[in-house]
């Protein structure tokens, strides 16, 4: 009777595919969130000031530049060489929020950037302030334009948790490496892990078209 390491795919190395699967949900509604409110303030700024278009001007460069797997590597590395324990799932958030936060507030800008002058004069005729004008007027008719690049951004961000998996979170990614070890049957493990990054991001985008199709009808009446 031959030993072998491996054992069988079973229910217990599914529902751990699950609990991965949970913490890439849970990685990516706490980081996307942060970096959508950061994202839109850093936009803002970014439309309404050109001080401080120039001074975030290399930080939003460098971001967008490096590959986030060099990030992720080079800060948990850094921390390491300096003796700090870390907190991985709290390193992931932080290191996914200002990465994503990049993009968001490029997108934010460009947003703020297509609401017609006229539009903002006339809110201004009215005696709105900046502050009622961003919140009435700028953020409900950007919010419209960039609605899908938004939302492509948040599911390029589920993708991109997988590479947190470097730091040692585990996420689905992890998860199912940890699973091929077990198992030895790579092909079925990442076909469930397929399908399991595909249940997560179609209904999402399923639901980002029809809340676009319902903005766009509610601007149209």
């Amino acid at each position: 009777m031959s030993f072998s390491p491996y054992h069988e795919f079973n229910w217990t190395d599914c529902w751990f595919l699950l609990q991965g699967a949970g913490r890439t949900i849970l990685l990516m509604l706490v980081a996307g969130t942060l970096a959508t409110v950061l994202g839109v303030a850093v936009g803002w700024l970014r439309f309404a000031s050109r001080a401080a278009r120039i001074l975030t001007a290399p930080a939003i460069d460098v971001l967008r530049s490096v590959p986030l797997l060099v990030l992720l590597i080079l800060v948990s590395s850094v921390f390491g060489i300096a003796g700090f324990d870390i907190d991985v799932f709290g390193t992931a958030v932080a290191i996914l929020t200002l990465y994503a936060a990049a993009f968001a507030a490029e997108v934010a800008r460009a947003g703020f950037a297509s609401v017609d002058r006229r539009t903002r004069r006339a809110a201004r005729s009215l005696g709105m302030t900046a502050g009622q004008e961003a919140r009435h007027v700028l953020l409900p008719l950007a919010a419209r334009t960039v609605f899908p690049a938004w939302v492509s951004l948040m599911l390029a961000l589920v993708k991109d948790s997988a590479l947190v998996s470097a730091i040692g979170y585990v996420e689905l990614l992890k998860a199912s490496q940890v699973a091929v070890t077990q198992t030895n049957q790579p092909f079925l493990v990442f076909a469930l892990s397929g399908l399991l990054y595909f249940a997560i991001c179609y209904p999402c985008s399923v639901l980002s078209r029809n809340l676009e199709a319902r903005m766009k009808h509610d601007l149209a009446a």
